[in-house]
């Protein structure tokens, strides 16, 4: 039952990714101005070019992180779970930038790659050191 919840928290951290990347340019902005409203209404300024970047990092260091307690809670070879939680939530970072090359005024681009497997490696190591701290205590 535990490995089937964490499998659908992964499934769902990449389908929010999904929903994000396939909003057309146009929605794409408008949401991400709703994001930059909020934030200048608690007196911080951004740069709306810094808070869609932020928000695929964030994004897939969530992905990271679900991905994961996955694969960690399905293998029990440390070396071999991160390896491959890395690589298939970085895979998916390249899937995204090409699904995006198909959505009207989107792009995909090297950048964004490396923000996204960025977050990656943040979330797998952020799940690697938690679940360290947690069974050593």
């Amino acid at each position: 039952m535990k490995k089937l919840f964490l499998f659908i928290m992964a499934i769902c951290s990449i389908a929010i990714m999904m929903y994000f990347s396939s909003r057309n340019a146009e929605i794409s902005s408008h949401q991400s101005d709703i994001v930059l409203n909020i934030l200048r209404s608690f007196g911080l300024e951004f740069n709306i070019h810094f808070i869609r970047k932020f928000a695929h990092f964030i994004i897939f260091v969530l992905i990271g992180f679900c991905v994961s307690m996955f694969i960690g809670n399905c293998i029990e070879n440390n070396i071999i779970s991160t390896l491959l939680s890395f690589t298939l939530s970085s895979s998916y970072a390249c899937v995204d930038e090409y699904i995006q090359t198909f959505i009207p005024g989107r792009s995909g681009n090297i950048g964004d790659i490396m923000i996204d497997v960025s977050g990656v490696l943040i979330g797998v190591l952020l799940y690697k050191m938690i679940s360290y701290f947690m069974r050593n205590n």
